[in-house]
């Protein structure tokens, strides 16, 4: 994506804008490369109670709608467990 708009000149590596949307991409992308070992914390044996940054982290992700889709492919398994 940001290879796409410095390309096309939209984002230049000087602003502050293309900084912020390097911060927002890394964001993305850390979430969901953490989010399939952590969205079974059961099967983990993690209780999200006891560290209270991952559970709010767990919690904001398990409300995008992005999130919610991706439980009903290809097939509904079972709901999203909430501690």
């Amino acid at each position: 994506m940001l290879y796409l708009a410095q390309k096309y000149g939209r984002f230049t590596p000087k602003s502050a804008e293309y900084w912020r949307a390097v911060n927002w991409l890394m964001r993305q992308v850390v979430d969901m490369a953490c989010w399939p070992r952590v969205s079974r914390p059961e099967w983990q044996g993690i209780d999200l109670t006891t560290v209270p940054n991952v559970r709010d982290w767990y919690l904001h992700l398990a409300d995008r709608p992005a999130v919610q889709r991706s439980r009903q492919a290809p097939k509904f398994v079972s709901a999203i467990p909430m501690p």
